[in-house]
């Protein structure tokens, strides 16, 4: 927990930070099915680095997602390296306020490249046909904290408000 943190008792679940519980209400309002601080990840780096990570959410297909109120250089340094190895990784940042901003997913392409995309709720390439996307280098911390000017889809309308307006 950060030092500005407040853990959050949210549905039976006690979380780390209240902004963690908020997306936690987006998720179960859109219907997507998710564990909490499911496991730890070991992730082996190029050159023997190796480290234990603890994503925030497992959702139901298989994707980790980490939910960042804030980042400094070394965390976001890290977390693009976690993308670059584990393959996604969902960056759920500040709740969205406006209709264009819109959670970053951090995809490893085949080729071993790295792109920030919007996050979509469907498997597969996430850049597959004509899609916003940010090369990883364009991925800067506002942007994972903001999200991308990609627009919200309809189906997160409702539990965007719910997420926003809940009482813990």
């Amino acid at each position: 927990m950060t030092p500005f943190s407040t853990e959050t008792l949210y549905s039976g679940t006690y979380f780390r930070s209240r902004l963690e519980a908020r997306w936690a209400v987006f998720m179960d309002c859109a219907g997507i099915e998710w564990s909490y601080e499911p496991a730890w990840v070991n992730i082996k780096f190029p050159g023997g680095v190796e480290i234990n990570w603890r994503p925030d959410f497992l959702l139901e297909d298989g994707r980790w997602v980490e939910v960042k109120g804030s980042l400094d250089e070394r965390a976001h340094e890290r977390l693009l390296l976690i993308a670059e190895s584990v393959g996604d990784v969902v960056v759920l940042g500040r709740i969205p306020q406006d209709g264009w901003h819109w959670p970053v997913q951090l995809h490893r392409c085949d080729d071993g490249e790295l792109w920030a995309v919007p996050w979509r709720l469907d498997v597969g390439c996430p850049i597959a046909g004509r899609r916003p996307r940010l090369r990883s280098a364009g991925a800067t911390i506002q942007k994972l904290l903001d999200g991308v000017l990609a627009g919200q889809p309809e189906w997160a309308e409702a539990p965007l408000i719910a997420a926003r307006s809940a009482r813990f």
